[in-house]
């Protein structure tokens, strides 16, 4: 989320009207072609949900992320462990992705073995690679 709200910092804010679920929302118009974004924060203040419009008529949306599950990882730092995202192609198709933080620590030492694959997930072939595009192209 951080990135996203650098990219329009220096943009002027406008506020919108609240919503039962977002009592705090705000839009920002930067010139094109970065699209007009919306923000809605939840009750406590954090960003729950950022939107990207085509326009600033807001009715072609291309990008909606929703921010979830926060837990407080240091005092006062926030974070949150559940990420839901869905773009819209040029053709109208809709891609979903869901990114979830799970076991959070922070600045703790990270053992060697929880980045090799095979240790973390048994029984499951890795493709290279090479192989993944062929298995793409059939």
């Amino acid at each position: 989320a951080d990135e996203q709200l650098m990219r329009i910092r220096e943009y002027a804010e406008k506020a919108l009207p609240p919503t039962e679920a977002f009592p705090v929302r705000c839009a920002y118009e930067p010139p094109a072609p970065h699209p007009y974004t919306v923000l809605s924060l939840d009750a406590s203040g954090r960003l729950a949900r950022l939107e990207f419009f085509a326009t600033a008529a807001a009715t072609n949306r291309l990008l909606l992320v929703e921010y979830e599950g926060w837990k407080e990882a240091k005092p006062g730092i926030w974070i949150p462990c559940l990420q839901k995202m869905e773009a819209r192609g040029r053709d109208g198709s809709s891609v979903r992705e869901t990114l979830r933080v799970s076991g959070l620590v922070v600045n703790e030492p990270i053992p060697p073995e929880a980045f090799d694959p095979l240790k973390q997930a048994p029984g499951i072939r890795f493709l290279s690679p090479e192989e993944a595009q062929k298995a793409l192209k059939k």
